[in-house]
């Protein structure tokens, strides 16, 4: 009988958006190409801009069979799932060892990153701004077999925990633990879900692959997340220091330049980031939301979302001082322009008098 399985996941950023439309065109002959949809039937669940997942099949990694998975996000994202089956037979310190040597497998991003080159060129013009992000999202998540094990089996003297933390040498304390705990969650007496920020362990049977979606989700959101915190620290600082470096005045663009560049990113990045924000709303299904919402606070998603937020509005706050700069200055040049004009229309009128009041005070000094 199986033990369970390993999803190993891989989540890349790869261009600034993906239309998908053009995309499902170019991938439908590369495999089994579909929009992705939860398997549990359900008007609960309200997915914008649904992915495009594209079964890659079965490939082989260090001699280990491995069903491979991609799904491609319209906001620029490619998240692969790999799924191994766990040795059947072997004890809970070979399955922790296990799990430890293919979480830190060093030929699975190599493989990922090779496969994130192949689509990208397949892909083509459906990329917009196409370039992969030097940093990438890592996660794990052990689906264990219902039919060869019990709850009690995993939850005994905390391997669970043990498992999640790939700790296998020493007990981990209540302190270690209580957070995981608090990231649990069971929707009868025979499943259970545990949540850690890099792993995840799912016993649950039905619904156990729309468990991994949603999972999956939450870490194409940190990902995302993660990248626009980084763009936005990079496009900030670029502001900050021209404002240093330049001496902008009403002679030359640069305030109008710097106050349309920021606007521009302003708007790019926080159209994007509100489809992130949305991707997936769960309305009805209290479990799946809980689970959701989980998968969210352990990741701490909504840290990141608050970061990514005031930065947008430092954003805005700086497009809107650099165009209330240019305008104050345009206003000051303009009152000068209209006192020498006025100078320009009284001078000839007060010219004579001028002339003869000069003549009277040279003719009184005589």
């Amino acid at each position: 009988m199986k033990t369970g399985r390993l999803k190993i996941y891989r989540i890349f950023d790869m261009a600034h958006e993906i239309i998908l439309e053009e995309a499902f065109e170019k991938l439908k002959n590369l495999g089994p190409t579909h929009k992705y949809s939860l398997k549990k039937p359900s008007k609960d669940f309200f997915l914008g801009h649904p992915p495009i997942v594209l079964t890659l099949g079965l490939d082989h990694l260090n001699d280990v069979p491995v069903e491979l998975t991609a799904k491609i996000w319209s906001y620029g994202a490619i998240s692969f799932a790999l799924t191994i089956d766990c040795p059947s037979g072997i004890d809970k310190p070979q399955i922790l060892n296990w799990l430890k040597n293919w979480s830190n497998n060093e030929a699975v991003d190599d493989y990922c990153k090779s496969k994130v080159q192949e689509l990208m060129s397949l892909l083509g013009k459906s990329l917009k701004k196409p370039g992969v992000w030097d940093q990438s999202e890592e996660y794990n998540i052990f689906v264990a077999s219902t039919e060869s094990s019990q709850k009690s089996f995993w939850l005994e003297d905390n391997f669970v925990y043990q498992l999640l933390s790939m700790e296998g040498e020493v007990p981990l304390s209540e302190a270690m633990i209580s957070p995981i705990k608090e990231c649990s969650l069971s929707y009868g007496p025979n499943d259970i879900v545990v949540i850690d920020w890099d792993n995840a362990f799912v016993f649950s049977s039905g619904d156990e692959e729309d468990i991994c979606d949603v999972l999956e989700l939450a870490n194409v959101q940190l990902l995302e997340l993660r990248y626009f915190d980084d763009l936005l620290d990079k496009k900030l600082s670029g502001l900050y220091r021209q404002v240093i470096e330049r001496k902008p005045s009403i002679f030359n663009s640069t305030i109008s330049l710097l106050s349309r560049d920021a606007g521009q990113i302003y708007i790019e990045t926080s159209e994007v980031v509100e489809r992130i924000e949305n991707s997936l709303k769960v309305v009805g299904d209290i479990y799946f939301a809980r689970l959701y919402r989980l998968g969210l606070k352990r990741l701490q998603v909504p840290q990141w979302q608050a970061t990514v937020d005031q930065k947008l509005k430092n954003l805005l706050d700086i497009s809107q001082m650099y165009m209330a700069e240019l305008h104050n200055r345009r206003g000051h040049y303009m009152e000068i322009i209209i006192i020498i004009l006025i100078a320009i229309e009284v001078i000839p009128f007060l010219y004579p008098q001028a002339l003869k009041l000069i003549q009277l005070i040279a003719n009184f000094m005589n």
